[in-house]
């Protein structure tokens, strides 16, 4: 379970109560004004420039997870992700099917009065902007420009391969073509400056997320820059997320803005492109769980 800080809301000493089992960041964020705590080194520090360039303010990406970089895919992975797809295209929609009849007030969040309400407004905010659309993976490689032959896949056991399938049969992976799917045109997911990856339920599992506490609204900018919003729905607190892709790996990893006691996650940008995904969750100990992220839609 998400504890990773005994100062976190529902923890001992923190004063405040949090449902179990659920990861919830103190009201009083490191670096933020007020909390009297110096945002931490290594952090995803907002910079007009390139990462790791000079003058960015942004440090270069580093990967926290523990993934397994592999040259080819299995041989079976054509059949069995195109499985996997299907399962987890079912299994997202039941989910949002479960959340929309138990907690429909949910999917009124991340809109103009949701975050006037708030009195907040993440990097990536935009007025009118719907960040419940989400583009697909050509959307995401076309935005960023930086010549990608093929997506990367990041699986549930850690390893990483490319979809060479994609570049040959990119039908067969368009999300966009399958009746009731969340990703909508890659031109509608275009927010100002930002593109929307969509709102997303964080679980252990899908069961987990189905009745979860976590959501996250996550937009990419052409620098590959990571803004959104990491909402408590039990608390009714909002936080500012940010984080980087990495140009080489395709690795997408985020936090918490200035919260040294947040996990980082970790997975891969096409992932995010998908109805429900793994992602690698790192607490500040080392400590390195398997989570899911089960895309919502409005």
């Amino acid at each position: 379970t998400f504890a990773p800080s005994p100062s976190l809301p529902g923890q001992a000493g923190s004063g405040v109560r949090a449902p179990p089992g659920r990861f919830a960041p103190s009201p009083s964020l490191a670096g933020h004004a007020g909390s009297g705590v110096m945002a931490p080194p290594g952090r995803f520090t907002q910079g007009p420039a390139l990462a790791g360039q000079a003058g960015s303010g942004v440090v270069p990406f580093r990967s926290t997870g523990n993934w397994n970089r592999l040259s080819h895919a299995p041989s079976s992975f054509s059949t069995s992700f195109v499985k996997q797809r299907s399962h987890n295209r079912e299994v997202a929609g039941n989910v949002r099917s479960r959340i929309r009849n138990n907690r429909p007030g949910l999917f009124h969040s991340f809109n103009d009065q949701f975050f006037h309400d708030h009195h907040f407004h993440p990097r990536n905010f935009f007025p009118g902007a719907n960040w419940w659309c989400s583009a697909g993976w050509s959307g995401v490689d076309s935005w960023l420009g930086w010549g990608w032959s093929y997506p990367y896949y990041y699986d549930e056991s850690g390893d990483v391969y490319p979809d060479t399938t994609y570049e040959t049969s990119p039908e067969a992976y368009s999300v966009q073509e399958v009746p009731g799917e969340a990703v909508v045109s890659n031109q509608q997911a275009i927010q100002g400056d930002w593109l929307s990856l969509g709102v997303f339920a964080l679980g252990q599992n899908a069961t987990d997320a189905t009745y979860s506490n976590i959501i996250m609204q996550l937009a990419l900018n052409r620098q590959g820059q990571i803004s959104g919003t990491y909402y408590n729905s039990a608390t009714d607190q909002t936080y500012e997320v940010e984080g980087v892709v990495d140009r080489n790996t395709q690795e997408a990893q985020w936090s918490v803005t200035g919260n040294s006691s947040a996990p980082t996650m970790s997975t891969g940008i096409y992932n995010l492109t998908q109805d429900m995904t793994n992602v690698q969750v790192q607490f500040p100990d080392g400590t390195l769980q398997n989570w899911v992220l089960v895309r919502l839609n409005s």
